[in-house]
């Protein structure tokens, strides 16, 4: 099986934010760590399959409720 890698521009283009925003995601956890090419830490990847799990998992849902009601 080929596993799809997504850069950090294709996730950042697949949800309509910036990469900066992007980071900030994986530093709160709120987005899954990269995988990262062994000596070069400028060079992040995502499955694709990480990236469906994110978007379908309780937690994004829930933040998907709070941020259409205003509180976060």
């Amino acid at each position: 099986m080929i596993e799809m890698l997504m850069t950090k521009k294709d996730v950042a283009k697949h949800f309509g934010k910036s990469e900066k925003t992007i980071e900030r995601w994986v530093s709160k956890g709120s987005l899954p760590p990269p995988l990262k090419l062994k000596g070069n830490d400028k060079n992040v990847f995502w499955t694709l399959e990480a990236i469906e799990k994110w978007i379908t998992s309780d937690y994004t849902k829930q933040v998907d409720r709070l941020l259409k009601h205003g509180t976060v």
